[in-house]
C-alpha cells in the first residue's frame, strides 16, 4: 500500500483541472474534444433532467443536452455551443452513432452513470415541452 498524505484546502480547491479527451469521429473525418464536467457543471445538468412537478426524469434530447456542456475546442477551452434550446436541438438533430460515441465518452469523464440517471426518478411518461 502506497502512502499517501492529507491534503490541504488549497491543494483540494486547486483540482480544478477537467479531464479532457480527443475523439475521433470517423463517420464526419474528424475529431473533436469531450471534456468532464465539474460538479457545479454535472449539478447544472441533472437538473436539467428532472421536471418541476413530480420529480420524473425528462431524458428528452439527453444526449445532446450532456454534449453541449461537454463539447470544448481544445482541453480546457471554450466550449463550442450554450445551453439554449435552440443549441441543444441542433446538436440533437446530429446522426445517433455520432451522438452516443461521443455521449459514452461526456458520460465516462464526468462520472455519470446510467444508474445515476436512474436515481434522479422515473422517467416521464409524455416529455414536457422546452
Amino acid at each position: 500500500m502506497s502512502e499517501s498524505k492529507q491534503l490541504t484546502p488549497e491543494q483540494f480547491l486547486a483540482a480544478t483541472s477537467l479531464p479532457c479527451e480527443q475523439v475521433e469521429v470517423p463517420q464526419l473525418g474528424g475529431y473533436l474534444y469531450v471534456q468532464g464536467l465539474s460538479g457545479t457543471e454535472r449539478d447544472a445538468f441533472e437538473a436539467t433532467l428532472t421536471r418541476r412537478r413530480g420529480g420524473k426524469r425528462n431524458l428528452e434530447n439527453v444526449r445532446a443536452r450532456l454534449l453541449v456542456r461537454c463539447l470544448v475546442d481544445r482541453p480546457g477551452g471554450a466550449r463550442l455551443f450554450g445551453d439554449s434550446l435552440v443549441e441543444v436541438q441542433r446538436v440533437g438533430r446530429i446522426r445517433v452513432d455520432v451522438l452516443q460515441r461521443l455521449f459514452d465518452v461526456a458520460q465516462r469523464l464526468s462520472g455519470l452513470s446510467d444508474e445515476d440517471l436512474d436515481e434522479l426518478g422515473p422517467p416521464s411518461e409524455t416529455a414536457p415541452a422546452g
